[in-house]
């Protein structure tokens, strides 16, 4: 007889990671699913991770001779991964017991990519701040139902549907939004499971966020105008409707927070909102210009 495959494939993309991996892979362990492999793979050029890694016998663990940016790290755990279903997490979230078994169970009830509850017990108000802007649409509290879009923070994803879609675009930040277009197109809805839930551990607040929220909203301004094929008009009149699309971006995470648990957060940090989420999209105006300038450019070399 061969060897029984794993249902699910758990894969963390590791960079830096020594201090948080041992709470994200202690959680595994304590999972009520246990028909799961887990995969680690490490792209950092130390030798903490490997040392963290020899506590846990048990976990395929691989290192990138090589920098990888997150979903390049996903798509080489994928290609070591031996589950027809793929589970995602970041090294710095630790698992809720019951959190595989809740993906699953989405996936039991006809659901092909499943994103899970992100939470986080961080105490520093910006760093409440900064969950608030990334996390709003995956916080407690919030029903299940369609999204518009997964994170990998906490996510699911049938083999059939990443073969379907080409795996993540490894050379960008902002693949999970891709591929969740890229399903979406495909007729795979994505679906929101609240009770599948993982919590970032991670309270350290970076200088350079403000800075990130421009360099990352470009790219998905980018991404977003090639996948969906805007046209040059619709690019120019978006970059002109930036400041409605603020306006619509903060009452969007306001929403959240008050169908959730962030109202407070919410209301407390409102100016760091509604500065950092202006730097993102002012990044996203960038982002449609630069395409209108590509579309340009490719216009003249036909001409």
């Amino acid at each position: 007889m061969g060897e029984q495959l794993p249902a699910v494939s758990v894969i963390v993309a590791a960079y830096n990671s020594d201090r948080f991996l041992p709470g994200c892979l202690d959680s595994l362990k304590q999972q009520g699913f246990g028909d799961f492999e887990t995969i680690v793979v490490n792209s950092s050029p130390e030798t903490r991770t490997a040392e963290v890694m020899s506590a846990y016998p048990d976990v395929r663990f691989f290192q990138s001779p090589q920098r990888l940016f997150p979903h390049a790290a996903r798509n080489t755990g994928v290609s070591l991964a031996r589950g027809r279903l793929f589970a995602f997490t970041d090294a710095n979230c630790q698992a809720d017991p019951n959190w595989l078994a809740e993906l699953v169970a989405a996936f039991a009830a006809g659901h092909e990519i499943i994103g899970g509850c992100i939470d986080s017990r961080a105490e520093r108000l910006v760093s409440r701040a900064i969950y608030v802007l990334k996390y709003s649409p995956y916080q407690r509290g919030l029903p299940a139902g369609p999204i518009p879009m997964a994170a990998t923070g906490s996510l699911l994803v049938s083999r059939r549907v990443l073969e379907l879609v080409g795996g993540f675009d490894g050379s960008i930040f902002c693949g999970d939004a891709l591929l969740s277009w890229q399903a979406r197109a495909a007729g795979f809805l994505p679906w929101f499971q609240p009770q599948a839930i993982v919590t970032d551990q991670d309270e350290l607040y970076r200088w350079r966020f403000l800075a990130e929220r421009v360099t990352r909203g470009r790219e998905y301004g980018r991404v977003r105008a090639v996948f969906e094929n805007w046209s040059r008009l619709r690019q120019l009149l978006r970059i002109c409707a930036t400041p409605l699309a603020l306006g619509a971006a903060l009452l969007a995470i306001g929403r959240h927070c008050q169908r959730g648990s962030r109202l407070g957060d919410f209301l407390k940090t409102f100016p760091f909102l509604c500065v950092a989420q202006g730097a993102w999209c002012l990044g996203e105006a960038f982002g449609y210009q630069l395409t209108s300038s590509q579309v340009d450019a490719g216009s003249q070399s036909r001409g």
